[in-house]
């Protein structure tokens, strides 16, 4: 239970925050507070929409990957997604990495959307980057943010998409 403390204490806003917690013979319940929109992933995957009752689009996710609203904490679990990414990106299968929800959202010309897989893959690799298996390949934050800029709308290698 040391751990729900810590969690209480965590201040983030990007995080919701976690109200308290109780446990009672086997079951166990967090209390964060209420969610009105629902959770990132309910966001990412359709179960619940925006407040204009849309899925996000590939420029509302890239905000929230770029800390531009609150978002919450995705738990993996068990599963080791990082090295299957890794293995799909060294074996040139990035596409596969890919939601394929978010491929679908991406609207517009031919061109447009082609734009936008290519930024997704963009993305993708400045994330391996940052969890190299060498940490001193791996950017540092500052880094880190110029790569994201360059890929911002007005960059010099920037995307002409809004974002």
């Amino acid at each position: 239970m040391a751990e729900m403390e810590t969690l209480g204490k965590i201040k983030h806003r990007n995080l919701v925050p976690l109200l308290g917690y109780c446990k009672v013979g086997e079951e166990r319940l967090l209390v964060y507070e209420f969610m009105e929109y629902g959770s990132l992933d309910e966001m990412l995957h359709g179960t619940v929409r925006t407040r204009d009752r849309r899925v996000l689009t590939w420029d509302e996710r890239k905000k929230i990957a770029r800390g531009k609203r609150p978002t919450d904490k995705e738990d993996f679990g068990d599963t080791n997604l990082v090295g299957w990414v890794k293995m799909k990106a060294s074996e040139g299968k990035q596409m596969e990495v890919i939601d394929p929800e978010l491929l679908s959202v991406t609207k517009g010309t031919d061109e447009a959307e082609a734009e936008e897989v290519n930024e997704m893959v963009r993305y993708l690799e400045i994330s391996l980057q940052c969890v190299d298996d060498f940490p001193s390949k791996r950017p540092n934050m500052l880094q880190v943010v110029a790569l994201l800029r360059e890929l911002m709308p007005g960059s010099a290698n920037g995307s002409s998409n809004s974002g």
